[in-house]
């Protein structure tokens, strides 16, 4: 004995056919921009204000230092693939500082960039990543997939990069040192443009 009956979606109500033995139904496409759901703790969705404040100050500060990071890498790794060799204009003096200055504060700035980006993910997993999966924005969340493969190369990356400007006279490690430094800087620009293009695309806790 078959029985017609209606199944509730968030979106809409699909026709199934009900029998003793199996279920059929077609699952209904997601809409293209889902509404936001009511937020509840550890679930997404709007959050509390408290929590929404300190996720969009640790946020801010995330961005504050990753603005700094990349001008530091970009500065340390001109300065090694193109050195000047006379002092001049402006390019030239961006280009005539002496790169081995920039290796501590660089790998500072990305571990601290790095810890406050793990502490932001848990919200961005659950209120954006989820409602861009659902709004079947595929390539936003496969750059941020690629973002968080390529921090993790370029968190493994940090010793032997330490490792290579600690003698920077040292002939022998010329070439392991001036593309460690650029592999980085790519890494770090990569990861500054698909971050913003995600969270301009939906924005943390964003309706």
């Amino acid at each position: 004995m078959r029985v017609s009956g209606l199944l509730p979606t968030p979106y809409s109500l699909l026709p199934i056919r009900h029998s003793p033995f199996a279920t059929r139904y077609s699952p209904q496409p997601a809409l293209p921009f889902p509404p936001t759901p009511r937020h509840t703790p550890g679930t997404g969705g709007t959050p509390a204000p408290g929590e929404g404040v300190l996720t969009t100050f640790l946020l801010i500060l995330h961005g504050l230092c990753a603005v700094a990071l990349l001008g530091g890498l970009t500065h340390q790794a001109v300065a090694v693939l193109i050195p000047a060799r006379a002092t001049g204009g402006f390019t030239t003096a961006y280009r005539a500082v002496s790169a081995a200055r920039f290796t501590n504060a660089n790998i500072i700035l990305y571990l601290v960039t790095f810890i406050l980006g793990s502490v932001i993910y848990p919200p961005y997993r659950m209120a954006v990543r989820t409602w861009i999966e659902r709004a079947r924005l595929w390539w936003v969340s496969g750059l941020f997939e690629y973002k968080e493969q390529a921090l993790a190369i370029g968190l493994a990356m940090l010793p032997f990069f330490w490792l290579m400007w600690r003698d920077p006279k040292d002939g022998e490690t010329a070439t392991a040192r001036k593309w460690t430094t650029v592999i980085l800087c790519l890494i770090v620009w990569y990861s500054f443009v698909a971050g913003h293009i995600v969270n301009n695309v939906r924005g943390l806790f964003g309706t």
